[in-house]
């Protein structure tokens, strides 16, 4: 059962990059500019907030509330619990559930940018 959720969780999490991608894409006309954003909007927090690097339990409260906001930390509790723990999608569906979202939240959003930006 665990064999299938991480593959899952991976195109989850593409999906939800990609939209992040498409959203700085249609916002900045440069690559150097675009590439500056995608590093502080993505790769800071996900270190910081992923629990990764820190535990969450050990952040402030505050820090610990700030965490859900990052996909990231949906993404490093799978990875961990599927490959170290074996656990599968009976314990995993709220992450899953909240990579799905952002990432058809993210998509959505950057389509309508973009339709506004050539249209």
């Amino acid at each position: 059962m665990s064999e299938q959720a991480s593959p899952l969780a991976a195109q989850r999490r593409v999906a939800e990059r990609l939209g992040i991608g498409l959203i700085i894409s249609v916002l900045l006309r440069s690559q150097v500019g675009a590439m500056l954003l995608t590093s502080i909007v993505t790769i800071i927090p996900a270190f910081f907030y992923s629990g990764f690097f820190v535990p969450i339990s050990s952040m402030e409260k505050v820090s610990q509330v700030e965490s859900f906001l990052f996909p990231s930390r949906y993404y490093m509790r799978i990875v961990r619990y599927t490959f170290l723990k074996g656990i599968g999608w009976e314990f995993l569906w709220m992450d899953m559930g909240a990579l799905a979202l952002y990432a058809f939240a993210l998509i959505s959003f950057s389509i309508l940018m973009f339709r506004k930006r050539t249209g």
